[in-house]
């Protein structure tokens, strides 16, 4: 009796002892974790972009210290083309759950981080899963299907071959490419209709003919990304279209809007949002290019 008194005295006593330097035990276990589990790389794939954006870097270094930190890993999980990815919060990164915990609930954030990466690495679903040691795992689920990706791919591929000429300056050859994607594509009006042509994607404008917004910009990023100049989408609360580098400066590209729905169904090639500058856009003052500057901020 006497014996079993005392294994419940030190049983409550460590119970005691671990209730009151909870957060330091915790933290020393978090940091012994870090420690070993050393962040291992997966290879990124093909698609990957190896430049960076003024809102959003990629980076070599999964131990965040700040929330631009924690951006620019999801960016660099994203940008590679990763699946699946695990990191930590270091136990002197005090607010590192918090932050963490801002950025995964706020979608309309996470979506425009779909916005400067190769659509085909771009997410359809993204999960954030985290406990309170500090273990943080990225779960994506892709827009594009590997399937799908090597149909858009070899597409484009025998597109360009045939429309490309080598003796093309780079502004000759996106007037070309997107003269090709209003040709073959329709803007599909119904939501129907949308979803069973795919039209919100690159494979809808290439296979089917038909392209919402969404559609006709990841299409033009495919070919820019394929002729290797550099490019992101830029997203309003209404509508996305592209944001393309060329001669050393950032011009606006809405391919969608320069192909207009018309009455009798006749087809027009409009460059009315071709290669504009950003003061030009912003003089139109039109609600549904009313993006968020603080974010897409090359210039």
């Amino acid at each position: 009796m006497r014996k079993k008194i005392i294994i419940l005295l030190v049983v409550g006593t460590l119970l005691f002892v671990g209730y009151i330097f909870k957060s330091h035990i915790q933290a020393v276990i978090n940091q012994i974790l870090i420690d070993q589990k050393k962040v291992t790389l997966p290879v990124a794939n093909e698609y990957k972009r190896h430049h960076d954006f003024l809102f959003i870097q990629n980076t070599t270094d999964f131990k965040p210290k700040t929330k631009q930190d924690l951006l620019n890993i999801y960016f660099t999980i994203l940008n590679s083309g990763w699946d699946e990815f695990t990191f930590y919060c270091p136990p002197e990164y005090k607010k590192c759950l918090s932050d963490l915990k801002k950025i995964a609930s706020d979608n309309t954030l996470l979506s425009h981080l779909n916005n400067f990466v190769h659509p085909f690495n771009s997410y359809q679903e993204i999960k954030t899963r985290y406990n309170t040691m500090g273990l943080i795992t990225i779960m994506l689920d892709k827009t594009y299907p590997d399937g799908q990706k090597l149909l858009i791919k070899n597409k484009a591929n025998d597109i360009l071959n045939d429309i490309i000429k080598p003796s093309m300056t780079s502004n000759e050859k996106i007037k070309v490419i997107h003269d090709y994607i209003i040709r073959h594509t329709k803007y599909a009006v119904n939501y129907e209709s949308n979803k069973k042509d795919r039209a919100q994607t690159s494979y809808g404008v290439l296979f089917n003919g038909y392209g919402t917004c969404n559609g006709y910009a990841d299409t033009l990023a495919i070919f820019l990304d394929m002729i290797e100049i550099k490019n992101y989408k830029i997203a309003s609360d209404t509508h996305v279209w592209n944001y393309v580098y060329v001669d050393n400066k950032w011009y606006h590209l809405d391919v969608a809007w320069n192909d207009p729905v018309t009455e009798d169904g006749e087809d027009i090639i409009s460059d009315t949002f071709y290669l504009i500058t950003t003061e030009k856009l912003k003089d139109m003052n039109i609600k549904d290019h009313d993006y968020p500057s603080h974010i897409y901020l090359e210039k």
